[in-house]
């Protein structure tokens, strides 16, 4: 990407309302598709505030409020569910499925407790499911997927769940690949939580903040230094520059 297409991007995602297709994209919800049980139940959380009828129009949708929503409900989306079990959105559907046949989890939790939404709490318990998973403290959220992964091999007898890796991590080629847990808001480059740059783009501070690759935030410095909240570790940036060639020093 250029500066140029950042630049375009960042005009679209920085915005408080999305329109549909950029939320399906993103959070692999349709609200706008037959009777949605997801939107009956954001319209129905949506009614305690005077202006709750607005957050969702006929073709868009405030992202922010639907966050807000996500985090009281305690919900997940479907593609940040996949994602932070280090999987694609089918492998994941495959997991849950293979699961469901094998009675480890209900059959109705297959496509989320609500319209593709999940409860953060059977993320948390996904893997425990699984004979073979370790019960342990892990030492980092990487190896706790790489087990999830490895007992998804074990119990359900899945050999091609392809372990999502972060980009940057690859890119850097570290010895433990570190496993990816969010997306660059800006490539959409599955990253991890060791290599990703938070951004500022003024959402309340109770919601997590949106975040790209460090590698990204390095190629487009110039473009996303003032939208960055704090800086880089040192020597992030200089292995960031490094793989992109770039000069050691950058003005800031």
């Amino acid at each position: 990407m250029e500066d140029s297409d950042v630049i375009n991007r960042l005009a679209i995602v920085r915005k408080q309302r999305w329109s549909r297709d950029l939320f399906y994209s993103w959070c692999g919800i349709d609200l706008w598709t037959g009777v949605s049980s997801a939107a009956a139940q954001f319209r129905i959380w949506a009614e305690r505030f005077p202006d709750g009828r607005s957050f969702m129009g006929a073709s868009d949708v405030d992202r922010w409020m639907f966050e807000r929503f996500l985090q009281q409900r305690e919900w997940v989306p479907y593609y940040s569910a996949a994602i932070q079990c280090a999987m694609s959105n089918d492998d994941f559907s495959k997991t849950l499925n293979e699961m469901a046949n094998r009675d480890y989890i209900s059959p109705s939790l297959v496509d989320g407790e609500v319209g593709g939404m999940y409860p953060s709490s059977l993320l948390r318990d996904l893997p425990k499911r699984l004979p073979s998973f370790p019960r342990k403290i892990f030492s980092s959220h990487s190896a706790h997927v790489r087990a999830f992964h490895q007992a998804i091999k074990d119990d359900l007898k899945i050999d091609d769940i392809k372990f999502l890796r972060c980009t940057a991590s690859a890119a850097f080629n570290e010895d433990v690949l570190d496993a990816a847990c969010d997306y660059d808001i800006i490539t959409m480059e599955p990253i991890g939580i060791t290599h990703r740059v938070w951004l500022e783009f003024g959402k309340p501070i109770a919601l997590s903040p949106d975040v790209c690759s460090i590698i990204t935030y390095a190629k487009h410095e110039s473009v996303l230094r003032d939208l960055c909240m704090g800086m880089p570790e040192d020597s992030e940036l200089s292995m960031a520059r490094e793989f992109l060639g770039l000069a050691s020093v950058v003005t800031r």
